[in-house]
């Protein structure tokens, strides 16, 4: 489909998307136009039907009877999930086959929150005391619980897929946010689906044994140690996990949250603690992230807390001999040297320039005299990396294993410096690789914060026919936008949007009722804003004002050329964003034209929360833009 027609119009069409999940308020009958006779009468039929759920409430005012009758309802449908469902504590042995099973009383509120959007309602008797009668058809009802359902499929799909590439932060936290979905529908221990060994399992029991799995899978190993802190190497199934959250305690003292990133992180110690023993406990729940979720989950996370549930999730971690010391860190260092190596890219085989002045950049960082290396970079390159050493508590991490590489129009890539960033502020950890671009005249023009392994192969195996520098290309271009981001560089965002580029973001925020008595808490709204260039900087702008720190995560890229005779991609990614006041999960499109692929230009940004399957409910559920806004949603 045709993007633009004329670019001095800027003026494509844009169908205007506002999804709005809302707690409604109800619409109350006019009881001025009806007798209240007749009213009553009205009532006691939905009453008798048994098409639907209702609930009475009286109160000295309008609002507070609507409010009663609201409680009353939820009990109704509550009644109805606690008379269906059995969900057992503990474990059952049938034969020698050990049966385990969770339980917990579902509360009314999370049961039917974002459920109950729908209502109606008649006012039976007013003032002194007024009292309301609020229904709903039990379809809709059914319905909701049904859509709710379809979430949870969506989540043990994300948490299936992100296990298979080693993002066991995701695994855990879309399995953990399935489960508390699921404990919430109608009937949670008749949902089931046929595994890989083509076996029916209930979800109620499996969703925890995949966790339990996980966490037995998982294994934290102590290195060496550097000053007072020490490097930590992270495997799965035996292989680098390419990320996973933690804290740890030492003593009565526990650290903020901390990542893995392809399997190193670093950890600081107290000083003068020898940590012969350290208590990690991997973070599954993402309390904070949940609430951006639709459907009301952080209501459920919160419901449904329970720190025994997951006993495995706390690790003993034994800081071993120093064989086992020696043992882990060469582990370590491996992991280290594999992120810095891209397979499918051609290696630059003089270097001894560039490698000189990566050592000078090391050194000063070690020594934390960051002048002395201010000679091997251009005046823009030494402005990134005083901004980059500015961007947390950055230190080394192990030994850089360098590996340098053609790019573009003579430039070199090295690929990479391990490196964390602690913000203590804001008890949040960062590992990234960050990789180094030269000019042709041999002085760093540029930093940036590498893609995780798995990413940058997927881009590196892309179709054959795809030159290496293209491949280059995309991944340095991504390296760039993520870096960009994190380092607030404005100026290298402009240069990277076309001047009549088409902008749309996302915005998930709670919205409160327009009557406050009716609900204890608002509901989630997605928001959709179309900017032009000039309108998203200003934004951009005024975000990076606030926020004291910003990281992005690719957990999942797909990368296309587009047909249209030129070297324009796309570029389908799934992001998680943090920052120092907001977090999200959502995807992110991106058409960029790479005709001059030292000036790639994006010509179309999208973003969304989530899957809608009312965005392009055309293309069959397995195709990689089913729910998503791409190019083909734009004239």
């Amino acid at each position: 489909m045709e993007m633009m027609k004329k670019k001095n119009a800027g003026k494509c069409g844009f169908v205007s998307l506002l999804l709005l999940l809302l707690f409604s308020t109800p619409a109350f009958a006019q009881n001025s136009k009806k007798d209240l006779k007749l009213i009553r009468e009205e009532a006691q039929r939905i009453e008798q039907n048994p098409d639907y759920y209702w609930g009475v409430g009286s109160g000295s005012t309008q609002d507070e009877a609507s409010r009663m009758a609201l409680v009353d309802l939820q009990s109704k449908i509550h009644v109805t999930v606690k008379s269906n469902v059995t969900m057992k504590m503990g474990d059952e042995h049938i034969g020698q086959e050990l049966k385990s099973y969770n339980n917990t009383d579902i509360d009314i509120e999370t049961s039917t929150g974002g459920v109950l959007t729908n209502t109606k309602s008649f006012i039976i008797a007013e003032a002194p005391q007024w009292q309301v009668l609020r229904y709903v058809e039990k379809k809709e009802v059914e319905a909701a619980f049904e859509k709710r359902k379809e979430r949870v499929f969506e989540y043990m799909k994300d948490a299936r897929q992100s296990e298979q590439t080693g993002r066991i932060d995701n695994a855990l936290r879309y399995y953990y946010w399935a489960f508390c979905l699921l404990r919430s529908l109608l009937y949670p221990d008749e949902v089931t689906f046929v595994d890989q060994s083509y076996t029916k399992q209930r979800l109620i029991h499996w969703i925890p044994k995949q966790m339990e799995e996980i966490f037995e899978n998982l294994k934290v190993e102590a290195g060496t140690k550097d000053g007072d802190a020490l490097n930590l190497v992270a495997t799965y199934k035996d292989k680098p996990v390419t990320s996973l959250d933690f804290v740890y305690s030492v003593g009565d003292q526990q650290s903020p949250l901390v990542s893995f990133k392809d399997g190193t992180t670093q950890i600081d110690l107290p000083s003068g603690e020898t940590a012969d023993q350290l208590l990690l406990s991997y973070e599954y729940e993402y309390e904070g992230r949940s609430s951006q979720d639709r459907d009301g989950l952080q209501t459920m996370v919160r419901r449904f807390k329970d720190d025994s549930l997951f006993p495995k999730a706390l690790q003993q971690l034994k800081v071993g001999s120093k064989k086992q010391q020696r043992a882990a860190q060469a582990v370590f260092q491996a992991a280290v040297e594999e992120v810095s190596q891209a397979q499918n890219a051609v290696e630059v085989q003089n270097h001894a320039g560039q490698e000189a002045a990566v050592k000078r950049v090391l050194d000063a960082i070690r020594s934390r005299n960051f002048e002395s290396a201010k000679g091997v970079f251009t005046e823009q390159g030494y402005q990134m990396f005083t901004s980059l050493i500015n961007y947390g508590n950055a230190r080394l991490l192990g030994k850089a294993d360098l590996h340098f590489y053609e790019s573009t129009n003579g430039r070199v890539v090295c690929r990479s410096i391990p490196m964390s960033f602690a913000f203590k502020s804001n008890h949040v950890t960062f590992t990234e690789e960050v990789t180094l671009t030269f000019n042709p005249e041999g002085q760093i023009e540029s930093l940036a914060f590498g893609l995780d392994n798995d990413t940058r192969q997927l881009i590196f195996d892309s179709p054959a026919q795809w030159s290496t520098s293209v491949r280059m290309a995309i991944a340095t271009f991504l390296e760039n936008y993520k870096t960009a981001f994190a380092l607030k560089d404005l100026d290298y965002i402009k240069s990277i949007f076309d001047d009549y580029a088409i902008i749309v973001t996302g915005h998930v925020t709670m919205r409160a009722p327009q009557n406050p008595e009716l609900s204890q808490k608002g509901s989630t709204m997605v928001k959709y804003t179309q900017y032009n260039k000039e309108q998203y900087m200003k934004r951009l702008e005024e975000q990076f004002q606030q926020k004291k720190f910003i990281n992005l995560r690719f957990t999942d890229v797909g990368v296309k050329l587009l047909g249209r005779g030129d070297d324009t991609y796309a570029l389908r990614i799934k992001q998680d964003y943090f920052s120092s006041t907001y977090a999200d999960t959502g995807y992110l499109f991106l058409m960029v034209d790479m005709n001059d692929p030292s000036a790639p230009l994006i010509k179309l940004r999208t973003w969304q929360p989530h899957r809608d399957p009312t965005i392009n409910s055309n293309l069959p559920k397995d195709n990689p833009f089913h729910g998503l806004l791409y190019e083909g949603n734009f004239q």
